[in-house]
């Protein structure tokens, strides 16, 4: 029997990237584009990002950085940009509703 996880398998894997934090983000955002805001493009986006960045053997230390791997657009180097310097994504404040925080 295998022991019950609360976290998806992509979620076990992306624990062992040095990009952990960036990368469990990015698939909160797919997460949300796909089921709430139903944009197929954007969550699309996101996760294939998630997979190139995940498989990256090096912490990213600027979204200058990402946007040389394939794959990573200006707009998810941003957000990264944004996660260093801050910490967090002003996007995933306004989707995370006070009751959903993560502990």
């Amino acid at each position: 029997d295998m022991p019950k996880r609360k976290l998806a398998p992509e979620v076990e894997n992306i624990k062992k990237c040095p990009n952990a934090e960036f990368c469990e983000i990015l698939v909160e955002l797919s997460e949300y584009e796909r089921k709430v805001a139903k944009d197929r493009f954007k969550a699309n986006a996101y996760s294939k990002a998630e997979g190139i960045i995940s498989k990256h053997p090096v912490k990213l230390k600027s979204g200058k950085e990402a946007l040389k791997l394939e794959g990573v657009g200006k707009i998810i180097a941003a957000k990264l940009d944004e996660y260093i310097e801050t910490g967090t994504l002003v996007k995933l404040s306004k989707i995370r509703k006070p009751d959903q925080v993560k502990e």
